[in-house]
């Protein structure tokens, strides 16, 4: 299975020179853009738009960078614009308004992050009180940023047809169909499915470790197997393994008296909504195994001890993490 998690980082500088965001209030020319509607028009308010420079890979990190974008395009009363071409639009029916530029703010002035898993509601208010064109630079990894539009999210980031059909084929294959909705599931058999996304690999290195990625071991997957073993919700558990190290969790997770299937060979966004389809989520570590857990709008476990205590991407969170993990999900 490929390595599909990658992680792509702001200069680490990003992450010491303070502990807010802030806002530059620099208004240059604006962009010629022939798909963004006419501004010139005096007989009727002058619209303003928010974009977000996307980082380079990592299919979890845009989605986040979407996520707050529109998020704070509601807040703000900003309309949100895309690259046309942004790899989103490929995997999910966006609602955005699209540019023909690679950054269509780039000329805008900057919503700048240093914490990228931290909530700043003091920026946003400067955002909400300014009259001026934005772009967000940075990851904006906080669900406190679009909270007050999870359901329009939620609709921003249904499936394509084609994933959503490699998905329903997965799933028939073993012994799971979904409802006419797409949402509830159902089985002949009376499982519950239940996702474990194990996340491996690159972070594993020394650069990794040394920057504050805990790597959760077999026995938190254990324990959080034996938690829905244990719950009444969870009737006959089927667990769906979603890794980039799938001979990792071949050798490590335990099978015995389980139902347990292995994913392999599937791309990031149809593992991703492998994952959203099932009724609850069991996450490592990273943004993509949260947006499969948030999707699925089940129970989340979650690892409790990641980032590792007294690091530097510790930093970046929130004292109480809470700003990144959603208060009613647990952790292990």
């Amino acid at each position: 299975m490929k390595h599909l998690f990658t992680t792509v980082w702001y200069p680490l500088c990003l992450l010491c020179i303070g502990s807010t965001l802030y806002f530059f209030n620099i208004r240059n020319a604006e962009v010629s853009d022939p798909s963004q509607p006419d501004k010139s028009s005096r007989t009727r308010p002058q619209p303003v738009y928010i974009s977000v420079a996307f980082s380079a890979s990592g299919l979890g990190n845009m989605m986040f960078q979407y996520a707050s974008l529109y998020g704070i395009a509601k807040r703000t009363r900003r309309i949100p614009v895309v690259y046309h071409r942004v790899p989103l639009r490929d995997y999910f029916r966006l609602s955005a308004n699209v540019s023909a530029l690679i950054r269509p703010g780039e000329t805008w002035a900057k919503m700048v992050e240093f914490h990228a898993s931290r909530y700043d509601q003091v920026t946003v208010n400067v955002a909400e009180h300014s009259n001026t064109d934005v772009e967000l630079v940075g990851y904006f990894q906080s669900w406190m940023y679009f909270r007050e539009a999870f359901h329009a999210v939620r609709n921003e980031f249904q499936f394509s047809a084609n994933v959503s059909s490699r998905v329903e084929t997965l799933l028939r294959a073993v012994g799971i169909r979904l409802s006419d909705d797409g949402k509830r599931r159902s089985s002949e058999t009376n499982v519950t499915p239940i996702g474990i996304h194990v996340r491996r690999g690159d972070i594993l290195s020394e650069e990794f470790d040394k920057f504050g990625y805990a790597v959760p071991d077999a026995a938190y997957i254990e324990r959080a197997m034996r938690y829905f073993e244990c719950n009444r919700t969870a009737k006959k558990p089927h667990f769906l393994v979603v890794s980039n190290d799938v001979d990792w969790c071949v050798n490590n997770i335990r099978t015995r008296r389980r139902l347990v299937t292995f994913s392999r060979g599937n791309d990031a966004i149809t593992d991703m909504a492998l994952l959203a389809s099932c009724d609850h989520v069991v996450m490592t570590v990273g943004t993509f195994g949260w947006w499969a857990a948030w999707l699925s709008g089940g129970q989340v476990v979650y690892y409790k001890n990641f980032p590792r205590n007294g690091s530097s991407l510790e930093r970046s969170f929130s004292p109480t993490k809470v700003d990144y993990f959603l208060p009613n999900w647990i952790g292990m």
